[in-house]
């Protein structure tokens, strides 16, 4: 009978395979960028975030070098400014601001609203040095998510 894998098997027996040839520390390497930085890992700092302190804290105590973007579109000057620059300090990387809406919701109000939304995103993922702004294709039907 003919074995099928999804992405998470797949990627789970590649892993296991590459770690038992001893190739994992050789793609590591690789990955290095120009600086000799090696692979990052960033994600969420759940809860309110006061200052650029107490963030840098939270990512710090995560093992984190790379993180979301830590504020909303609307946010001040000094805001992203402070946030910016706090993160330069640190040597951590604002890897991405989240936007996750429907820009193809059949719903025409709906739709400009959500291409507002990713303009806004995108202006704040500039601002703060993101270095990319996300989102979904999003679907014409009821459900796209």
């Amino acid at each position: 009978m003919k074995k099928i894998y999804n992405r998470r098997a797949f990627i789970g027996t590649a892993g296991v395979t590459m770690a038992g040839l001893g190739i994992a520390p050789q793609l590591l390497k690789a990955a290095e960028g120009p600086a000799g930085y090696p692979v990052r890992l960033g994600g969420p700092v759940f809860g309110k975030i006061n200052d650029t302190g107490e963030w840098i804290q939270e990512l710090k105590s995560l093992g984190y070098s790379a993180a979301y973007c830590p504020l909303q579109p609307g946010a001040t000057e000094e805001a992203i400014r402070s946030f910016r620059q706090e993160a330069e300090k640190n040597n951590i990387i604002i890897a991405e601001a989240g936007v996750w809406n429907n820009m193809l919701d059949p719903d025409e109000e709906k739709r400009k609203a959500a291409i507002e939304k990713n303009i806004e995103v995108l202006r704040l993922a500039d601002e703060i040095g993101a270095r990319c702004c996300v989102n979904i294709s999003g679907a014409r039907g009821e459900i796209w998510d």
